[in-house]
């Protein structure tokens, strides 16, 4: 017999299970699907498995199309039979224009697959599915992010085209700076801070003369004289492994400008992140700095022979250099997406390429000194970093965002993401395997600076603009416009590049209860 009084019992105050209910929870783990940041543990490792199958149905539905990677195996051939001069390198579309990581790629494909295409293109789409997965690290964080940016990633018909129909090297290139990214991120997380306070006398006349340091003063009357207590930064060891991991991501970097130079664009943000993950330690960045070199040469050793100094060699250094490294070149009008509605003779002109270098140098110029080197971000005024930088220890401030592991990494996604769209936005032609340059990181940025309901259209008028095929007038100017919009929005969103602070309060009361709950285990223990 059921029981006659009613009780308050949280089991009666679940919802009744009804076909309306049923419904209401589905349409509710839609949503969440889609702008929960929470659900994105769910679908990170789900895109990374998506992706795969995603590869393998478009190598066996989708011919393959030729374009560049016979050509690529060809020039392959003269190297491995022993053809060190770059001018005598060339295959059915050209000659060999990438330094020698490209080889060296190439060298390995060919190595796996032979000449057997296929094979080609399903290490080309183990090549997306890391690229997905290594994204995923990425966005993962970047505090609030909805779920709905990394779904982008696998709409794109023409980046799974790039991939695994064309088989570009510029795919290497992507995941070697997806890479570089995740590295300095990790940096950034592991990042060992030594604050110190230190009492510091200064004059009377002394005291208004400026610097970064905050504190306590306290003024002795009799004899002029201030007391200022400063917290400063002790710098980190030099075998931390922050240091260790900026050493990596540099190494990286630089096997990535070996094998397609577009990765060039990023050196700024490269090197704004690196000087102050390391302290703004000069002595410490000058060393990550000259990794990147050293890659190059021992990367390029074969073609640089720099064992030998007769006639031969001298040329076939030469040619290397001016053939792998030729910033020059000129690009096809046929083949350009992004300036199609400027007329021939204005893009082969030599005066839009110096209006194109100003351009990116200015844009740089603007969002360097007004955002990335933000006294927010920095923790001191922009003349005071320029009088640190000629002081060979530590001098990073107390302030500077870049120790606060919680707010660091998603900054330096941020920074390197712009940086790299300034220089795409730029660029004096862009062919249709460019894409794959930024488009891991366009869903994040059109996350940051629009709703789902605005950047989700944003995105798919992007992908048209790639999709038209030749661009047109119209296509050209659609895809300029959305780049110059996200980079206008991410410029005044400036605040949103930060953590809110309710999500960081929520994070350190959870981290507040496990350590209160792992003391009251330990003490239960104890007795």
């Amino acid at each position: 017999m059921p029981p006659t009084t009613t009780t308050s019992s949280t089991s009666d105050q679940r919802p009744q299970f009804t076909l309306i209910n049923v419904i209401k929870d589905i349409y509710n783990g839609i949503i969440a699907l889609v702008i929960n940041p929470l659900a994105t543990r769910i679908t990170y490792p789900l895109i990374a498995c998506i992706a795969s199958i995603i590869t393998k149905i478009i190598i066996k539905k989708v011919s393959y199309t030729e374009i560049d990677y016979t050509t690529y195996l060809q020039q392959i051939d003269k190297v491995n039979a022993g053809e060190l001069n770059y001018a005598n390198i060339y295959g059915d579309s050209g000659p060999i224009v990438y330094p020698a990581g490209f080889v060296t790629v190439y060298q390995y494909i060919q190595w796996l697959c032979g000449d057997n295409v296929e094979q080609a293109q399903y290490v080309f789409g183990y090549c997306f599915t890391a690229t997905v997965a290594l994204a995923c690290f990425v966005y993962a964080q970047i505090w609030d992010l909805a779920p709905w940016p990394i779904y982008l990633f696998l709409a794109s018909r023409r980046l799974l085209s790039i991939y695994v129909l064309r088989m570009f090297n510029d795919c290497w290139t992507t995941i070697c700076m997806v890479g570089v990214v995740l590295l300095l991120q990790q940096a950034a997380a592991f990042k060992e801070v030594d604050k110190k306070r230190e009492i510091a006398v200064v004059g009377e006349q002394k005291k208004s003369g400026g610097g970064s340091d905050e504190g306590k003063k306290n003024k002795n009357n009799k004899n002029g004289e201030e007391k200022v207590v400063r917290e400063v930064v002790k710098g980190s060891p030099w075998l931390d492994i922050s240091f260790l991991l900026t050493i990596i991501a540099a190494d990286l970097y630089s096997i990535a400008i070996s094998i397609k130079m577009n990765a060039l664009l990023y050196m700024p943000a490269f090197l704004i992140i690196t000087y102050f993950l390391n302290d703004e330690n000069l002595i410490k960045f000058i060393i990550v700095v000259t990794i990147i070199p050293l890659v190059q040469i021992l990367v390029g050793w074969r073609f640089l022979l720099l064992m030998f100094d007769d006639e031969l060699a001298r040329t076939i250094r030469w040619n290397y250099i001016t053939h792998a490294f030729n910033f020059g070149r000129q690009f096809l009008y046929k083949w350009t997406v992004n300036w199609k509605f400027l007329p021939e003779t204005i893009f082969t002109s030599p005066q839009f390429r110096h209006i194109l270098l100003v351009l990116h140098i200015v844009i740089l110029g603007i969002f360097t000194f007004t955002r990335f080197l933000n006294s927010k971000i920095i923790g001191k005024t922009i003349p005071q970093l320029i009088k640190d930088a000629f002081i060979p220890r530590s001098t990073i401030s107390p302030q500077n965002v870049f120790l606060n592991k919680l707010i660091a990494p998603q900054l330096i996604f941020y920074i390197m993401a712009i940086t790299n769209l300034i220089g795409i936005l730029c660029s004096r032609s862009l062919h249709y395997q460019f894409l794959a340059w930024y488009a891991w990181t366009l869903p994040a940025l059109l996350h940051l600076n629009f709703p789902v309901y605005v950047g989700v259209p944003i995105w798919f008028v992007h992908e048209w603009c790639w999709n038209v095929f030749p661009a047109t007038a119209l296509s050209s100017a659609v895809l300029v416009t959305v780049l110059i919009s996200i980079l206008v929005a991410s410029w005044w969103n400036f605040e949103a590049w930060f953590p809110k602070h309710s999500t960081l309060k929520e994070y350190d009361d959870f981290v507040k209860q496990q350590e209160s709950e792992g003391k009251k285990l330990s003490s239960k223990k104890n007795e």
